[in-house]
């Protein structure tokens, strides 16, 4: 991954199914902190076959406006092909971008929603 990338990845993710939550760089999160019913994890769940992006939302511990790809994760499987309407999601793996990045790889492959142009992003 390039450094320009990187410095516009705040968190890397994965939480379980069970609770268990890890994240790069590590942050102190509160006890009761259950990544199963943050948006990111029911959204990605919800839509097992595909990438998903949140909506854009305040990052408490940088006040940061950034928005969070998340994906399924399932068990593995020795020929790596999955029903994702019947096999288990065990985990859901997220990464939060820092939003202006994002709006700026937006302008660039959709030049006709620029910031000068009235047109809105639909999340």
């Amino acid at each position: 991954m390039n450094q320009e990338l990187q410095r516009e990845i705040l968190w890397r993710y994965i939480g379980t199914k069970g609770g268990v939550f890890r994240m790069y760089p590590g942050s102190e999160l509160p006890k009761n902190f259950d990544p199963v019913v943050r948006p990111w994890y029911e959204h990605a769940t919800a839509n097992p076959d595909k990438f998903v992006i949140t909506p854009p939302y305040k990052d408490a511990p940088t006040g940061n406006s950034i928005i969070t790809l998340s994906k399924a994760i399932f068990e593995g499987r020795t020929n790596g092909i999955h029903n994702t309407r019947t096999d288990e999601i065990v985990a859901v793996m997220g990464v939060d971008f820092v939003l202006s990045h994002f709006q700026t790889l937006f302008h660039q492959d959709y030049p006709e929603c620029g910031p000068s142009k009235s047109l809105k992003y639909v999340y």
